[in-house]
C-alpha cells in the first residue's frame, strides 16, 4: 500500500487521529502539504525571512518544525518516505516552489507564472505550456516574498509591483492584488550562461546563414 493509500486507509486508529486534522481528498499527500506548510507560516512568520538566520540554521529550524507538525497531523509517515516529505517542504520553502526546476533548466530562458495557472516557460526560443502549477494564491504570494526579499525588495498592497534581478542576474516582476486582478503574476526572465553564436542563431531560425556570413 502507497502512502496516499495509508492517508486515505479506513483504519481506526488512523482515522481517529488525521480526522481532527485533515479531511482525506483525492491526494491526502497535497492536503497535508498544504496544511504543514500553512502551519509553519503560522508559527514562524517573519524568522522565514530573516536575513540574520544562515540558510543552514534556517533549513534546520524549518525541518525540525516539519519534523514535530507530521506527528501533531498524526501522518503515518515514516523512514525514508518520512524523510523525503520533510525535504520536499523544506525545498519548497527554501526555494522557489514549483518555479525552481526551470530555473535550474539551462533550455529554459523565461518563466511566467499568473496565479495558480499552468506554468509556461519559454524553452529554446519557444513558448511551452507546463504541467506544474502553484497549488494556491497563498503559495505564490509566499514564493514571490521570499524572491524579493532576498534581493532585498518587498511586495505589498502598498506596493503592489516589483522589479528585481537576482543574483545571477535574472531578471524578476511580480505583481500582486489589487493591480493584478486575476490573482498575482510573477515573471523571471533568466540569463543564459553561454552567449549564442552565429551557429547557434542559425539553428534556431533567428538569422539566415547569408546573414550569418555577412
Amino acid at each position: 500500500m502507497n502512502l496516499s493509500d495509508r492517508l486515505d486507509a479506513e483504519d481506526p486508529e488512523t482515522e481517529k487521529t488525521v480526522s481532527k486534522t485533515w479531511v482525506p481528498g483525492k491526494d491526502p499527500m497535497s492536503v497535508l502539504h498544504k496544511q504543514i506548510a500553512d502551519s509553519l507560516y503560522d508559527n514562524l512568520g517573519e524568522r522565514l525571512f530573516d536575513a540574520t538566520i544562515t540558510e543552514k540554521g534556517l533549513r534546520e529550524m524549518v525541518s525540525t518544525q516539519i519534523d514535530r507538525l507530521i506527528d501533531e497531523f498524526g501522518a503515518p509517515l515514516r523512514g525514508e518516505e518520512r524523510r523525503f516529505f520533510i525535504a520536499e517542504i523544506v525545498g519548497d520553502l527554501m526555494g522557489f516552489g514549483p518555479v525552481e526546476p526551470y530555473l535550474a533548466d539551462p533550455q529554459v530562458s523565461e518563466v511566467m507564472v499568473n496565479s495558480t495557472n499552468p506554468i509556461y516557460v519559454e524553452r529554446n526560443g519557444k513558448l511551452e505550456q507546463t504541467s506544474s502549477t502553484f497549488e494556491s494564491e497563498e503559495h505564490l504570494r509566499r514564493v514571490i516574498d521570499r524572491i524579493v526579499t532576498l534581493v532585498g525588495r518587498r511586495v505589498d498592497e502598498s506596493s503592489p509591483m516589483v522589479d528585481a534581478r537576482l543574483s545571477d542576474g535574472s531578471r524578476v516582476n511580480a505583481i500582486i492584488p489589487p493591480l493584478a486582478v486575476d490573482g498575482s503574476a510573477l515573471t523571471i526572465r533568466k540569463f543564459a550562461n553561454d552567449k549564442l553564436g552565429m551557429d547557434q542563431l542559425v539553428e534556431l531560425g533567428a538569422i539566415t546563414r547569408s546573414d550569418a556570413d555577412l
